[in-house]
Formats: structure tokens, sequence, C-alpha cells
């Protein structure tokens, strides 16, 4: 499937507005894009992200220690007080993930790698007490090669099959009809030809594939795919066909600003971190130029997300002890967080 051009994507938004509320995804078979700015939760504020990760030479008691010491009413708490709109958490980046999956067990061969506790459950009814959305990190090829050769991916050519995407897919699905309305977003990472994924201007079967998943059990979540940072907000590599919002992609600099809400029918989004880096929970920048940068996005109608420290990289190498992990925001973090928040009405 070619990518819309500006002119077509122009006509599709202009008859879906009065007809469907969205552009429509052209495929037979496909789910109706819902990437609509009407009522749009996904624009105007922010949100948070987290990475909880367990490294993949470790264990299932550091897997089970972390997400069952992952404190959700704290965590809810900390998001309120803060006035984030939604927050994401990964599903998982090496063999070990944090909630159940019956086809990740399957297809890897080994039940220890999914974390006992539903996480996912219980942290999506916590946070929708307080009308919290809640997001999901799926990377499309990991960083375990145990994970990607288990799943069928061409270790020696370095690239999809038919195979994997099929798994991949039944992954997605188990996920999606499994929770249904209880995931709001989903963000792909490692979606691009950075990692072995054909460009999608030529080939978007495993995108369209991966977004109709997604969306197989609540047909209004939104999907973003990151295809590579360099082509985060690049006029070439924004597919309404299969994107809901622009997944992002941090830097060393406070930058993209976006000049309107939406592009190319596109909602505009910047996924950057609070820390120094993804996963840390320390601050950067001074908090008037975080205000400042956060400002020229929502004002416009965009959304940002900032990913803030779980603690689990320190346990990951051992600086703390797997007990003592709570997956709690920083002092530091929640400081700068409050200033922030001061942008935004009750």
């Amino acid at each position: 499937m070619k990518k819309l051009s500006i002119s077509s994507c122009i006509i599709i938004s202009l008859v879906m507005f009065f007809f469907m509320g969205g552009c429509s995804n052209s495929s037979s078979d496909s789910v109706e894009v819902n990437n609509s700015i009407d009522n749009n939760w996904f624009s105007q504020g922010y949100g948070l992200f987290q990475h909880v990760i367990t490294f993949e030479d470790e264990d299932e008691t550091v897997l089970n220690t972390l997400v069952d010491n992952y404190d959700i009413e704290t965590i809810s708490n900390q998001l309120v007080q803060v006035k984030a709109k939604w927050f994401f958490i990964t599903f998982g980046q090496t063999r070990w993930v944090n909630w159940p999956n019956d086809h990740w067990e399957d297809y890897l061969q080994n039940e220890n790698y999914c974390a006992n506790r539903d996480l996912l459950f219980e942290l999506s009814d916590e946070l929708s007490k307080n009308d919290i959305k809640l997001g999901v990190y799926f990377a499309l090829k990991s960083y375990d090669d145990l994970v990607n050769e288990e799943l069928g991916w061409n270790m020696v050519t370095d690239e999809p099959t038919e195979i994997y995407k099929e798994k991949i897919v039944n992954i997605i699905k188990e996920m999606s009809e499994t929770y249904g309305a209880k995931i709001n977003a989903w963000w792909f990472d490692h979606a691009g030809i950075n990692h072995g994924y054909p460009d999608p201007n030529i080939n978007d079967e495993y995108q369209i594939a991966y977004y109709n998943a997604a969306k197989s059990g609540n047909n209004d979540v939104y999907v973003a795919f990151n295809l590579g940072g360099q082509f985060a907000y690049s006029e070439n590599y924004i597919f309404p066909d299969f994107m809901d919002y622009l997944a992002g992609h941090g830097s060393s600099e406070l930058s993209p600003t976006p000049e309107t809400r939406e592009v190319f029918g596109v909602n505009w989004h910047q996924l950057t971190f609070l820390g120094h880096n993804w996963n840390q929970r320390d601050v950067r920048f001074e908090i008037e130029d975080w205000q400042d940068y956060i400002r020229q996005i929502t004002t416009v109608g965009a959304a940002i997300t900032l990913d803030v420290g779980s603690g689990s990289h320190e346990v990951m190498y051992g600086e703390t002890d797997a007990g003592q992990f709570t997956g709690s925001i920083s002092d530091a973090q929640m400081d700068y967080l409050i200033e922030i928040s001061s942008l935004f009405e009750d």
C-alpha cells in the first residue's frame, strides 16, 4: 500500500469529517482509523511513560519481585497530583514481560517468562478511577535475540518473516481482545527500517497487520509506530492508514514543536525523557525550559509524553535491591512535574 499523497489525504479528511469523523484504512479487511480530533482525549495535555524492564540474563524471581512490588496506588496518586492525562507502561523489552500472555509463553516455550501478576488489569482499574488513560509499549523487534529467534525473525538477513508477523499479530490480538477498552493506546517500537522492517512507503503490510491486531479488541484505541527517530516528524513517514498519532522520539534537545494539532490527519505527539536518558530518575534542563517547550506543544492542541524513571534500571545494574523497587516517581522528577502541572487548569 503506497503512502497517501498530501492532496489525497486532504480529500479523504474532508469526506470523513462529514461522514465518519476520520480517515479510513483502505484495505478490505481493515478497521476504521480513529484519528478524528473532534473528541480526542489525546490532546492539549501531557502524560507520563515508564519502562519496567527485567534484563534477559535475570530470572523469573527478579521479574515477579519487580512486578509484585509495583505500587499502582502510589503511581496513580502521583499521576493525579501532577495532572497527567495518560500513562504508558512497557509490556517488556526482553523475554521477561510484565503481565500474562498465553501466546508469549507458548511461542517462547517457557511459562515463567510472563509475570504472575496481571499488572495491566490492575493498573487500568486503578487509573480509571481518575479517568487517566492507559497505554502499552510493545517492541516489534526485541532487544533479546532469544525472543526474535523463537518468534521466527530471520537472524541471517535480519528481517521479519511471515511466521514472525503471524506470531506478533497473535500476541497483540490476545492483549487487545483480553483487555479491550482497558488499553487506550499502543506505542509500537522498532517498527521501521532501522530494525529490519521494509520501508513502509514500499511495503506496509507489517504495520497494517499489527495495527489491525491492536484494534481487534477496541476500535477506539490509538496506535502509533516508531519508524525511527530520524523519521519521527518527516512528512514522508506519516501514514494515516496505520497511525492515529505520531510516536515522536526524544533527543538531547527540547525539539521539535508543532504548528498545528494534526499533520495529514494524524495527531501530533512527542515522547521524550525527563531525565538524562530513558528510564532515568534525575532531571535535565531548567524547569522554565520544560514549561516553555510543553506550552508551545499544548497551546496548539498537540500532546507530549514524558518518560520518568521506574527504578528498574537501578535494580538491573545492582544499585538497589529488587525488593526495594516500587516503581514510584523520584522526588526530583515529581518536583519538576508539579511545576509543569501548573500549566494546566484543574
